[in-house]
């Protein structure tokens, strides 16, 4: 899972460098979709949703959803080619892209998987519920918010990654060999 934690800011990240408040918008329930390593993703079989949460108008922060899928369609069944020669024939994978609004995944994107994979109803079911998942947290998101107020989210936030930065150096002293 920590694999998956640290490819986060690289994902949000690459939402914005792409442009893409401005094209093709970033707006009140939508929902993006990647699983491409350029973008973060350590493979393309780790499938990620992303929900955008405002506040007052304001983006304060986005959720993610995310699972490892049965099967990306490429040369070799399953998650991950080792055999694949080229990313050509790694399978479905896709760059940042918005694939849902009002909180639901585009009928096009869900034609994609039943398309470009060899297990589509359990990669439709995949994708339905990383969107879910991510609805989920940016409703309870937004009842945190209201309850207690955004300072005190962001400041929530901040805390939990300044604790979990230094449980992390404590497990790389405690791992590492010294001087290596």
């Amino acid at each position: 899972l920590a694999g998956h934690i640290q490819s986060f800011p690289f994902m949000v990240r690459s939402i914005a460098e792409l442009g893409f408040e401005d094209d093709p918008g970033i707006n009140v329930g939508d929902i993006f979709s990647t699983n491409d390593a350029l973008y973060g993703a350590p493979h393309n079989a780790d499938c990620y949703a992303w929900v955008p949460i405002f506040y007052k108008g304001e983006l304060i922060g986005w959720t993610v959803g995310l699972n490892h899928i049965v099967d990306v369609g490429g040369l070799q069944p399953g998650g991950l080619g080792t055999i694949s020669p080229s990313v050509f024939t790694d399978g479905f994978t896709f760059p940042p892209t918005k694939t849902g609004e009002n909180f639901k995944q585009h009928k096009w994107w869900e034609l994609h998987w039943k398309r470009r994979t060899r297990t589509e109803a359990f990669n439709v079911l995949d994708d339905k519920m990383r969107a879910a998942g991510a609805v989920a947290l940016h409703d309870r998101v937004l009842e945190v918010v209201e309850e207690f107020g955004v300072d005190y989210f962001r400041k929530g936030v901040k805390e939990i990654i300044e604790r979990e930065r230094r449980v992390l150096i404590q497990r790389i002293k405690a791992q590492a060999v010294p001087g290596i």
